[in-house]
Order: structure tokens, then sequence, then C-alpha cells
């Protein structure tokens, strides 16, 4: 090894031991806590270390997500970049290469908490930062263990901080993927239980059926179909079969090609 290298196990640790997303301390959700304030509640109290202590020491960010409780995702790292990347994006474009998840998915940065993310805060100062999400629905993804494990080991040999004469995943696999807009969404239009027709990673196309909803106690009513919006490769879908009105039960990715390249 050659260089510093900083583990946190878990960031929210009073949110982890309660197994949700949101701290039992001070109901403070720290992913939308940043760039957080020194003074503020104890989430925020975090979040301002992290940015004040911790990132001014390092050259570059790994968070590691999977898609907590409701979701489940196709196991993908992300990051942000625009066409007009700066050289952040840039270089977090070749984490994500050197990462080498079967998923590189490119964001806008906009949705998903915009810039009261970890990740939108280390940019600010200009510290490349990638996410993942590997996995979901309250359960260890072999494979998204699998993933985590060589991609980081594989950062760390391509950055020279750790010294191997192989390399621990294909730099050359991962598939570059988008999402266009809320068209590649589909949400539950109300309460309901929810059966989904598709699995992750599957290609689906403008009009095809996403998922029988079923309303709580109609039970002589013919359930609704839900269909898809846009074409595209099913990203993530919700892993609870109860629904409520406006819940995520879906999201497509559009495949790009390598925008480095």
């Amino acid at each position: 090894m050659s260089g510093h290298i900083i583990i946190l196990p878990a960031l929210n640790y009073p949110a982890v031991c309660a197994g949700t997303r949101l701290s039992p301390v001070d109901d403070g959700n720290l992913n939308r806590a940043f760039p957080g304030c020194a003074k503020g509640n104890p989430t925020e109290m975090l979040a301002d270390f992290v940015v004040s202590t911790l990132f001014p020491r390092v050259d570059f960010v790994i968070d590691l997500h999977s898609g907590g409780r409701s979701l489940e995702f196709l196991p993908c790292a992300l990051a942000k970049y625009s066409d007009n990347g700066s050289a952040t994006e840039t270089a977090q474009l070749e984490l994500l290469r050197q990462f080498a998840a079967p998923v590189s998915y490119l964001t806008s940065g906009k949705g998903g908490g915009g810039e009261t993310t970890l990740a939108a805060a280390a940019q600010q100062l200009n510290v490349p930062a990638i996410m993942t999400e590997l996995g979901g629905g309250e359960r260890i993804s072999l494979k998204g263990l699998v993933i985590a494990k060589n991609g980081i080991l594989n950062v760390l040999r391509a950055q020279g901080i750790l010294r191997s004469e192989r390399s621990f995943a294909d730099l050359n696999s991962t598939r570059f993927m988008r999402v266009n807009g809320p068209a590649d969404y589909v949400y539950a239009p109300h309460d309901c239980i929810f059966e989904p027709l598709v699995e992750l990673g599957q290609s689906v196309n403008e009009g095809d059926p996403a998922g029988r909803l079923y309303r709580y106690g109609e039970l002589d009513e013919q359930p609704r179909i839900l269909n898809f919006e846009s074409s595209g490769t099913v990203a993530c879908k919700r892993s609870q079969s109860s629904a409520r009105h406006g819940d995520c039960l879906f999201h497509l990715f559009q495949e790009i090609d390598d925008p480095g390249n």
C-alpha cells in the first residue's frame, strides 16, 4: 500500500443500527444534509465534519449505497457528468471506468437530493466522487458485495495506492447509461398492492406493461395495468408489494456511448 485510506463503515451510525434512512437521534437524512452545519443538529454536524475535516484530506471519494428498504437496483456505479464536463467530472468519469461496475450511470445531479448529497458536496470542493447502488430491499446482495470489493481494489490499483500485478475487474466491461427524463420513471398513481411484470436488467419498449396494481379491499375489481412511457433497461424496481400514492415502482436506464471516447 502507498498512501492513506479513510474507511467509514457506517457514516450515519445511529440510522444504520436502526435499519432506517433517518437517524433516530434527530430524524435527519444524512445524504440530504450536506454541506451540513457545525452548530446544527447531530446529522448536520456529522455532514459538516465530513466536508470540513475529511474532504480536504482526500484525493477522491467512493460512497457505497444500496436501494434501501423500498427499492432494488441493477448493480451500478454513478457520478455526475455533463456534456461540458469540468476537470472534476472528467476525473469522476475515469473513476467509474476504474471501478468497472457492470453499469456506470451518469446523472445530471439534479434529482435524488441535488446539491445536498455527500457526492455533490465533494464535487463543490473539486474532490472527485462516485457512488454505487448495489442491491436493495434490506437484503445482502452477494453480487453487489463482489462488485464493491473488486471495484474498490481496482480503483486503488489504478490510483497507485495498491501495488498489484493483476487487475481486479475488466476496465472495458462497464456499460454507460443515463436517465433521460421523467418518462423513464413509473410511479404508483394510488395506494395499492403492486405486482411487477418485468425484472431488473430487462429491456423494455414504450407501451410495454410494467406492473399490475390492486386496490386494497376491492376484490372484484380488475387490476390496473401500468405501462412504460419510454424504452430502456430496467434499472430499479420496488422491492415491496405494498405501495403508496407517489412511490417509485420502476425507473429505466438508456444506454449511451462512453462519453470519453
